[in-house]
């Protein structure tokens, strides 16, 4: 099973990636309405798809996700895909590992 076909590790590992950005950032931390967001969209959902979950527009969404790229220092969607496969590493030795295991879920 690919990361992108499990919505929880495609939420662990945005999640991991947001901690470890933000404690090399220090005070440039993502707001609650920004984790709702890279939330919604770490589990697959398009930003219209986002946008009527938050009851919010899509513009408001288009903004959230241009301060958490801001935040977390993505510049291009090559700097997307650069953490992504760092993160897929991480998650595949974890799960070569024997992760998750009973007492994860």
């Amino acid at each position: 099973m690919s990361v992108a076909e499990h919505p929880a590790l495609r939420r662990d590992l945005v999640l991991r990636l947001a901690r470890r950005k933000r404690d090399a950032l220090g005070d440039r931390e993502l707001t609650d309405a920004e984790r709702r967001v890279a939330a919604l969209v770490a589990q697959g959902q398009t930003n219209r798809e986002v946008a009527a979950r938050l009851f919010t527009t899509i513009r408001t969404v288009e903004a959230h996700l241009t301060q958490i790229y801001r935040k977390l220092g993505i510049r291009s969607d090559e700097d997307v895909l650069r953490l992504w496969a760092v993160a897929v590493e991480e998650l595949r030795s974890r799960l070569d590992s024997g992760w998750p295991t009973a007492s994860w879920r």
